[in-house]
């Protein structure tokens, strides 16, 4: 796709701001007529209008801002919500561009696969399927882990990247950076069996991967089940940890006392996991961002219509953990560990509903969904946002996401992606006569 040179860009959108009612060029596209939620955090924009040029956005801002040329083409939201599209930040063996395009159809404009076989790289540079353009892929290959580690010490699914030293980590973020990786993913977890635990990468290898791949230009993002890996990637400077890791469970004697007390959720932190919060604030004050794919974890027990006590309770202590990560102004992004193998959700609709029944508003959730989603896949400086300069991925929802946000998600009348709509139309026409004309 063609891309807006900067200079030019910047030219473009001076002079957007330093004249008042500005007329709209021709050859523009001005999507209007709906609540513009921009993916920043900052508040809605009712009836707002986002001005796209090519395949990027050239303003956004209220009716009164703008006047649109004659033959114009508008995009009518028809009183809905107009968002950036949404990235699904954990996915597995999504290169086919046919499943992308599912991704697409859906509102996902961009998927950031954290785990495939060498031989599906180059697979995601394909942009469209059979039925048209497809969810943008953002890859890092296969997982950069310790011989014999996770994930095919677990799963035998050939996505091992195996390293010794901290000279070989650095040799192989150089292989996996000149293949196209996107940012690099590594195991740190010894996984689930602790009587025998899976080989693991070294602190000293772990910094070998941190530099070499922040040299190239690259985030690196860490797979991990337990705690104490978490301080071995944040003194390593890892820059996203993907998962929740799962406190030390009492016994079920103990559980029991604690589930029965006034404050289960508090007492199992206190007692139990006093060392949990300090993790998350040193992540938070470090700048680490967390993709805690909660509703892999936890789903079925989330979504069961007769949950036990016991599982509910495990609910609100991983429910409390995104909340107190949040609380201390860490920054959160939406994965779901979706894997074409096992029909995981595209949409991640399960994990945004987690999200908001953890206490976030659903402002905040729709940030962890594009502006924060765009930045721990390394593309915050083009994607994400409904701001200038930005590529122009742009939805339009029938609902209101502020109201009910997994409705209005579950009802994509629009998708925009780079300047194209592919999917639906949402009345578009030229109009002359449009907001301020």
């Amino acid at each position: 796709m063609t891309r807006v040179p900067v200079f030019a860009l910047l030219l473009s959108t001076l002079l957007f701001a330093c004249q008042s009612g500005i007329r709209v060029p021709a050859d523009a596209t001005v999507i209007r007529n709906g609540t513009v939620i921009d993916g920043t955090g900052n508040p809605a924009i009712p009836d707002g209008v986002v001005v796209v040029q090519g395949d990027t956005i050239l303003a956004v801002g209220a009716p009164e801002d703008f006047r649109i040329a004659d033959g114009v083409l508008v995009i009518d939201a028809g009183g809905g919500a107009i968002l950036p599209g949404i990235i699904n930040t954990h996915i597995h063996h999504g290169a086919p561009a046919d499943l992308r395009r599912t991704f697409l159809v859906e509102g996902v404009t961009s998927v950031c696969d954290l785990g495939s076989e060498l031989s599906e790289m180059d697979e995601f540079l394909q942009e469209e399927g059979e039925d048209g353009l497809a969810a943008r892929g953002i890859r890092a290959g296969p997982i950069v882990t310790a011989p014999g580690g996770y994930p095919d010490g677990v799963y035998r699914t050939h996505i091992n990247y195996e390293v010794t030293t901290p000279q070989e980590g650095r040799e192989g973020v150089a292989d996996l950076a000149a293949r196209g990786a996107d940012l690099i993913k590594i195991a740190v977890d010894p996984s689930w069996n602790r009587e025998n635990p899976l080989p693991t990468l070294s602190l000293e290898t772990v910094r070998a991967i941190v530099d070499e791949a922040h040299a190239h230009g690259l985030l690196v993002r860490a797979h991990l089940i337990q705690p104490p890996p978490m301080d071995l990637a944040v003194e390593a400077g890892v820059d996203v940890i993907e998962h929740l890791a799962m406190p030390r469970w009492p016994s079920r004697e103990e559980e029991n006392r604690v589930m029965a007390s006034e404050d289960p959720v508090g007492l199992f932190f206190d007692r139990w996991a006093p060392d949990y919060q300090p993790r998350l604030e040193k992540m938070a004050a470090q700048g680490t961002a967390m993709v805690p794919t909660v509703s892999a974890l936890i789903g079925g027990f989330y979504t069961r219509e007769d949950p036990t006590q016991r599982e509910s309770w495990v609910v609100d202590i991983l429910l409390s953990i995104v909340r107190r990560f949040h609380d201390a102004g860490g920054l959160l992004a939406v994965g779901n560990d979706f894997n074409n193998r096992n029909g995981t959700e595209r949409l991640p609709l399960l994990e945004i509903e987690m999200f908001l029944e953890a206490g976030l508003s659903p402002l905040e959730v729709i940030r962890t969904a594009t502006g924060n989603a765009a930045a721990v896949c390394g593309r915050e400086a083009d994607l994400g946002t409904l701001e200038p300069g930005k590529l122009a991925d742009v939805i339009i929802l029938s609902g209101d996401p502020l109201a009910d946000l997994v409705d209005a998600l579950g009802r994509v009348e629009m998708v925009m992606m780079g300047g194209v709509v592919a999917v639906g139309s949402r009345g578009a026409g030229a109009d002359g006569n449009g907001p301020g004309a």
